[in-house]
């Protein structure tokens, strides 16, 4: 399945208004290319930032639509509410990498060039680096599969 998109989002954080576009999703249930069966699904997308930042352009992989629930007991896997009987036992979330950017600040037009003077000055932008399933806390499998004192490492 390939889904094409453009969406401009407004990001409240750096208050930039940036355009993302889907360039490929895999949805829940297909395989990988070694054969594993994804959790999840993830699309592979395209940030523009425009032409104040630098990088200007990266590749996010996020999670995609409705359907958040994984690790489930019932018959369709797709289902976005679970059965209370059955409930989910985990959710896909989106995992964030803090990466240093640029962004072109105070810029002003000077002379008859049109020529734009600014400062580039450092900030943290959140990349979404893939969409993973984890464990809801209060799961059965989570707990009949770890010991306690690898759910909660002592510091």
């Amino acid at each position: 399945m390939k889904l094409l998109s453009f969406t401009i989002i407004l990001n409240f954080v750096n208050a930039a208004p940036f355009l993302q576009k889907v360039q490929q999703c895999f949805p829940k249930g297909s395989r990988t290319e070694d054969g594993l069966v994804r959790m999840c699904t993830s699309c592979v997308v395209t940030t523009d930032l425009g032409v104040n930042y630098w990088p200007r352009y990266f590749t996010e992989i996020t999670c995609h639509g409705p359907d958040t629930a994984c690790l489930n007991f019932h018959r369709d896997p797709h289902e976005v509410s679970p059965p209370s009987i059955m409930p989910s036992q985990g959710k896909c979330t989106e995992s964030i990498i803090h990466m240093t950017f640029f962004r072109y600040e105070n810029v002003t037009t000077v002379g008859a060039t049109n020529t734009r003077k600014g400062q580039w000055n450092s900030y943290t932008q959140d990349i979404r680096g893939g969409c993973v399933c984890g464990f809801d806390k209060r799961s059965r499998i989570l707990h009949n599969f770890f010991y306690n004192s690898q759910l909660h490492p002592s510091s």
